[in-house]
């Protein structure tokens, strides 16, 4: 059956785009589970629909087919043998004609079609019915053509060929069946039997059966879609349980972290404060032991030299050396001390840059040792907090004190830069280094204790060593943002 089809061109406006382009959107809204069920429904419907379409096509297919088969054995039995002449004769003797107005009215076939044609195998028409059109040719149709292969054609014709005038009028469905004619004995086709069976139970047959096959697919393909729908949101479930407990320990973890952070600073705000007394502590001893024993041991040397100076202890070499030696122990002492106290106690950082602190150090160092040291400091921040310059003082004092012991003051020097947002302070020599076990050497406690006053305010320390290399000593501090101008 040839069937027509309309195409409409569908012309998009504006806002039918909108609401296209919002879909999506609308969609990522949804919760798993009715997202999932949207595009199910939309793909299971638009598949089954194409499916249930093809199978009832293929039924109707087939039940067209074996109709036409049926039709096309019973005609054989009856008319086949009254067109044998047309293997030696290109048309049909009027007994011929008239026998087969006979079949036509007295047996079951005549009262089930409509219209019947024989055609020759040049187009020609040798008997029909309707006896007007016998002796007249029309163009091959495709049933035509198929059954001079000697196959069986049929399909529910839309009657739109010229030769149909008389069964366009019946106005009901018919069902055109084509059926080759063979000449008995061989395979030689020697005319086409065209029919045109009344398809009226046929027609409602395959309604009923594509109706059901379309209820059934449409049923299979709900329940498929109920049953996983279910599945999925029994998922979505889970899903969202569980992201509503991972959302919540996240928060749980985020007041964690919030409370360590705040416990971080207060740490790190106590080592601050420790570090801070610390160094009031030792501007008192060294204060102390500046006004206190070295002031009398300062007096004693007076008195000694008073005593020295009034007496010659009578020629008494003994007493004398005595004498002298308690002088030189005495002399000794004071220096230490005021040694020491300098060392316990640095100086007023107060109004000093941090330029000038760490030149102060290295200038210090060179008083107390008598050694060289070569300082190279480029633009550091002008305001730094004072702890923080006092901790830098103190490692430069401590690097430089290193130096002096273990590398006897060679190559010392003093590195100052700002690099990537940090001050960076380095100590150099050129001494013989030290294993890699260092931190057993004696100097490792005053090396952890300034590793400890460092890192309380925030910075680092790096020791970077080995045999016959030198010792590099490397501090770091974070610049806060508001950092100002460099001095």
């Amino acid at each position: 059956m040839h069937v027509g089809y309309k195409m409409t061109a569908l012309v998009s406006s504006p806002s039918s785009k909108r609401s296209f382009m919002r879909w999506p959107r609308f969609l990522g809204r949804l919760s798993l589970s009715l997202q999932f069920a949207a595009a199910a429904f939309f793909t299971l419907c638009v598949g089954m629909t194409g499916l249930g379409f093809w199978v009832s096509s293929r039924i109707e297919q087939e039940v067209v087919q074996n109709t036409a088969i049926n039709t096309a054995f019973y005609m054989d039995s009856l008319i086949e043998p009254l067109l044998q002449p047309l293997a030696h004769q290109n048309t049909l003797t009027p007994d011929s004609i008239k026998a087969i107005d006979n079949i036509l009215a007295e047996t079951q076939l005549g009262r089930t079609i409509a219209a019947i044609k024989v055609w020759g195998p040049s187009g020609v028409i040798l008997y029909s019915n309707e006896k007007e059109l016998i002796g007249k040719s029309f163009p091959e149709t495709h049933g035509f053509k198929k059954a001079m292969t000697g196959r069986v054609a049929a399909e529910f014709n839309d009657l739109e060929e010229e030769e149909n005038v008389v069964e366009r009028k019946l106005d009901r469905p018919l069902l055109e069946v084509y059926a080759p004619i063979q000449e008995n004995g061989t395979l030689r086709i020697i005319a086409v039997a065209e029919m045109y069976q009344f398809g009226d139970d046929l027609a409602a047959d395959i309604r009923g059966t594509r109706q059901t096959t379309i209820l059934l697919v449409g049923g299979f393909t709900l329940g498929m879609l109920l049953a996983l729908y279910g599945i999925v949101r029994r998922g979505s479930r889970t899903i969202d349980t569980q992201r509503d407990n991972l959302e919540q320990r996240i928060g749980e973890l985020a007041r964690l972290l919030q409370q360590n952070e705040i416990l971080r600073k207060r740490i790190i705000d106590a080592r601050k404060q420790t570090v801070e007394t610390n160094e009031r502590l030792l501007r008192r001893i060294g204060a102390d032991l500046h006004d206190g024993p070295a002031q009398h041991v300062a007096l004693a040397l007076l008195l000694l030299g008073n005593i020295d100076a009034e007496h010659e202890f009578d020629g008494n070499s003994s007493l004398q050396e005595t004498f002298e030696t308690v002088q030189n122990v005495l002399g000794e002492s004071i220096t230490e001390l005021r040694t020491i106290s300098a060392g316990i106690a640095p100086p007023e950082l107060q109004g000093v840059t941090l330029r000038q602190a760490i030149e102060l150090a290295a200038r210090n160092h060179e008083k107390r040792t008598g050694t060289k040291v070569d300082c190279h400091i480029e633009d550091l921040p002008a305001d730094v907090s004072p702890s923080i310059k006092t901790a830098l003082y103190r490692f430069t004092q401590e690097g430089l004190t290193n130096a002096f012991r273990h590398a006897a003051g060679i190559g010392q020097t003093v590195i100052a830069r700002v690099s990537k947002g940090q001050v960076e302070v380095e100590v150099v020599d050129a001494g013989p280094g030290m294993a890699h076990d260092f931190k057993s050497a004696p100097s490792a406690l005053g090396l952890a204790g300034l590793r400890d006053r460092l890192e309380s305010l925030g910075g680092s320390l790096e020791i970077k060593t080995q045999p016959g290399s030198g010792t590099r000593l490397i501090t770091q501090f974070v610049l806060a943002k508001e950092a100002p101008s460099h001095v």
